[in-house]
């Protein structure tokens, strides 16, 4: 049965289908090489179960928890030239390079409880402003 333009696509196999397919563009029949080629290509990967695949714990978490991190982190982007210019340093230094207060503080010319202070009053500004 050949199915109107615009309707869903058809799945009939090549073979069973004139040259060209009267259904909608997508349809399978519509171009049997590219699709020949992506069965190969589809038989070739592996394949494991959705039960088994929800089991299955990645190094970087779900898909949608990549994605929440990647939108907190375009946020995060989006505020940080907010702050001034040495509360934003000493953020990277603290975050970024991971370095201490005692660290940060010998790298400044701060003193250790003045690096505390900023960075957590930097991090309070970014929390009101999220």
């Amino acid at each position: 049965m050949v199915e109107k333009p615009g309707q869903r696509d058809c799945n009939r196999k090549p073979e069973k289908v004139p040259q060209k397919c009267a259904c909608s563009r997508r349809c399978y029949a519509a171009d049997p090489e590219r699709n020949v080629a992506a069965d190969h290509l589809r038989a070739r990967r592996p394949h494991v179960a959705l039960d088994e695949a929800a089991s299955v714990a990645t190094a970087t978490g779900t898909p949608e928890d990549e994605a929440v991190r990647h939108s907190d982190g375009e946020r995060l982007a989006s505020l940080l030239p907010l702050l001034p210019e040495r509360e934003r340093e000493l953020l990277a230094m603290k975050y970024g390079a991971g370095m201490t207060n005692r660290a940060i503080a010998t790298a400044t010319g701060l003193t250790e409880s003045n690096v505390g202070t900023i960075v957590h009053r930097a991090v309070l500004t970014l929390r009101e402003r999220w």
